[in-house]
């Protein structure tokens, strides 16, 4: 598959209706709240079980599917943690930076983006990845956000939480009816039904990314993106790092040096006091010429 024929075979629908959303969103206004509890309650639930239930993945694929996601979590929000500490970045800030790169769209752009490349297993393999995303977001992600204030409460109620998710029941419920044998035949009117009501939840979901994205601020995000040098955390930064690169030459500089004593350069050296000069009570007297 070439560049230009990828590109308007995956790429191209998912910029158009992303476009038409964000196109809706800023003519009309519209909120998505509603369109979010709609398409995670009711359509993505359905893509989900029929997903599954039709998918020629096997049962050790996809443990190892939770596995690698579970490890790809953990490393993310290793490495996130550690740059934010290195950047001095604030530790009310610091949850969501971790949470943000550990956690992505996997869901209303992720799983649009798999179907239109890798067709039917690319979207059951987006849907799982999704709802073991949404576990371990509910779990270990609450966790990360209520550890520094140590709300034990709101760490129950969010793992509460995750099993109010209808995702979760509908992958469960799918995997008992494959193990089961209680599949239904695919071209039945529940089947057929679910097809459709699960290939809605695609447009949709892209619609609602489109009308997100009208509701961003442009200004507000390239602050954000680019922070500038006076910025109190982008000054300690580049202050560490400026002191980094001075002490990098002057250890080179000794290094290289012929002389047993490593002492910096003349033009580094700070003036000393003549020995010739008096003091006079508590004033310093430069030497006469």
């Amino acid at each position: 598959m070439s560049a230009v024929s990828a590109f308007t075979s995956a790429i191209l629908p998912i910029i158009a209706i992303a476009g038409v959303g964000y196109v809706i969103g800023w003519r009309t206004g519209i909120s998505v709240d509603q369109l979010n509890t709609v398409a995670l309650n009711f359509f993505l639930p359905a893509l989900v079980f029929h997903g599954i239930v039709t998918t020629d993945l096997s049962g050790k694929t996809v443990l190892n599917l939770g596995l690698a996601v579970f490890a790809y979590t953990l490393v993310m929000m290793g490495v996130a943690y550690l740059s934010g500490r290195t950047l001095d970045l604030p530790d009310a800030a610091l949850p969501g930076v971790v949470l943000a790169s550990a956690f992505p769209n996997s869901g209303f752009v992720g799983i649009p983006l798999t179907e239109f490349v890798f067709g039917d297993v690319g979207r059951t393999t987006a849907t799982l990845f999704l709802t073991i995303q949404s576990v371990i977001l509910y779990t270990v992600g609450v966790y990360v956000v209520s550890a520094s204030s140590d709300n034990t409460a709101g760490v129950r109620s969010a793992v509460r939480e995750v099993f109010r998710l209808p995702l979760v029941y509908a992958v469960v419920l799918a995997a008992l009816v494959r193990f089961l044998g209680l599949v239904p035949p695919v071209d039945g009117t529940f089947m057929t039904t679910l097809d459709s009501v699960g290939s809605a939840s695609v447009p949709l979901m892209l619609t609602v990314v489109g009308i997100q994205l009208a509701e961003v601020d442009l200004g507000g995000l390239h602050r954000i993106a680019l922070p500038t040098r006076s910025n109190s955390s982008s000054r300690r930064f580049w202050g560490r790092v400026s002191r980094s690169s001075s002490g990098s030459r002057d250890r080179t500089w000794a290094t290289s040096s012929s002389s047993n004593v490593r002492r910096p350069p003349p033009s580094l050296r700070s003036p000393s006091p003549s020995p010739t000069a008096t003091t006079t009570g508590s004033r310093s007297r430069p030497p006469s010429t």
